[in-house]
């Protein structure tokens, strides 16, 4: 329990990992990895949001840290090593206090508490499904590539992965265009952007 509250103080300067590798468990199979379950207790209840990417967006370094640190004023590009082989595919979180003052959980707990949720690399879905039963925003990553060919099923998995969150966005990233464009499909509204991987400077749209 110590240690979940000490981990939770220090996320409130800096990330801190939420799901990360296993180094005393190793497998045949390259890193298993392990939810620090002291933290995720401690910060019960939580409210926040969580970024990852889905398909090539996941796979490959696209820069949704830095759309995070962007948005939100995190520190997730600075706080971390990118190229490091236990970063990949971990889940970072760091904390901050509610602009929005005290918010009530379902339970009717209340918390002045926000979590920021960076997903690297290929995340466990399971894990991420599990965490976004606690958030209001998802900020979902995917190529330009992979939307379109799939645009209907991946309405429906992306759906089903974060049904309990309540705004959830998708960004479409570098779709052959000029102009950033919006749709509504369900309870997910998509942004299509072109260049958002080469030309950062989109995100202001």
């Amino acid at each position: 329990v110590l240690r979940g509250f000490t981990i939770e103080h220090y996320s409130f300067s800096n990330p801190v990992p939420l799901y990360y590798p296993n180094i005393n468990t190793p497998s045949s199979k390259g890193l298993t990895f392990q939810i620090c379950e002291e933290l995720w207790y401690s910060l019960q209840p939580l409210n926040g949001s969580i970024s990852f990417g889905i398909g090539r967006a996941g796979w490959n370094p696209v820069g949704k840290s830095y759309l995070l640190d962007f948005i939100f004023d995190t520190d997730f590009v600075s706080g971390n090593s990118h190229s490091s082989a236990f970063h990949r595919n971990s889940i970072d979180i760091q904390m901050t206090k509610n602009l929005f003052g005290e918010v009530k959980s379902e339970s009717g707990e209340e918390s002045t508490k926000w979590a920021y949720i960076d997903c690297h690399g290929y995340s466990n879905l399971d894990i991420i499904k599990v965490i976004c039963q606690q958030l209001d925003i998802a900020l979902i990553h995917i190529s330009h590539h992979d939307y379109i060919n799939n645009t209907a099923q991946m309405h429906n998995d992306i759906s089903e992965l974060v049904k309990n969150v309540k705004h959830v966005y998708l960004f479409v990233r570098d779709i052959p265009d000029v102009e950033v464009r919006k749709e509504k499909v369900k309870n997910i509204c998509v942004l299509l952007i072109p260049n958002l991987t080469k030309d950062k400077t989109n995100i202001h749209a």
